[in-house]
């Protein structure tokens, strides 16, 4: 049940962190077209939680 609860933990960890990457990444760039803003510190934010969801994977790889 332990082992159940934490496969369950670190795979909400990794979506929250790539959900979050994508879509600061897609909203600054809608942003880009629809009021023609330079690109923002979102994009790189962005990129620092797909960054971080890449290397939580890394570390936790699934196990099917």
């Amino acid at each position: 049940m332990k082992a159940e609860y934490r496969r369950r933990l670190m795979a909400f960890i990794f979506f929250y962190f790539f959900a979050m990457g994508v879509s600061l990444i897609i909203g600054d760039i809608v942003s880009y077209f629809r009021e023609g803003e330079s690109i923002r510190v979102s994009k790189y934010i962005g990129s620092l939680f797909l960054a971080a969801a890449y290397a939580f994977l890394s570390r936790n790889p699934p196990k099917f």
